[in-house]
């Protein structure tokens, strides 16, 4: 599964911000520089995340962007439902229907809504449980909150290290 270009680069982005706290306001240069991203597409994804009301802006010479509440209070469902959309919606069923009608062409036994509805289900139960704030904590720190949250109901198995490891 991948999200979105958009997803992935928005989140980074507003780590970068969450990095300074409510307090300083970070360019929309420092963070393309900072991210390797080009200016016009850190503009965009700042327009965004602004629109979605989780950074606020202030313009001029002195301006930049901040966390619009505690990076601890931002959670990375509310982030990648800003950037993009849920995994699954119902609108999702209508680009399989017949004849430009509203209802798939397999509506009637469809194990697929059912397997996409779950994994959004999960998908939006955990990415709700994460905030910005547990992002900047550092990998090793981020990593042991996973496991103390999730270990014991089997969610967590690897940590990211085990799974790069056995990918090379």
């Amino acid at each position: 599964m991948k999200f979105t270009a958009q997803e992935e680069y928005g989140l980074r982005c507003l780590i970068r911000v969450a990095q300074f706290g409510q307090e300083s306001e970070v360019t929309i240069p420092f963070i393309a520089k900072s991210e390797a991203l080009t200016v016009e597409y850190v503009a965009k994804l700042m327009r965004i995340l602004r629109q979605t009301g989780l950074v606020t802006s202030t313009r001029g010479v002195k301006g930049g962007y901040r966390l619009a509440r505690p990076a601890a209070d931002i959670s990375v469902r509310e982030i990648l439902v800003g950037l993009s959309d849920k995994l699954y919606s119902a609108a999702t069923c209508k680009r399989y229907a017949a004849g430009g009608g509203d209802i798939c062409v397999h509506s009637a036994d469809c194990s697929m809504r059912s397997m996409w509805r779950l994994l959004d289900s999960v998908v939006e139960n955990i990415t709700e449980q994460i905030t910005l704030g547990d992002l900047i904590e550092g990998r090793e720190q981020f990593e042991q909150m996973l496991k103390e949250r999730w270990e014991l109901a089997g969610t967590f198995r690897k940590t990211a290290v085990e799974i790069e490891a056995a990918e090379e």
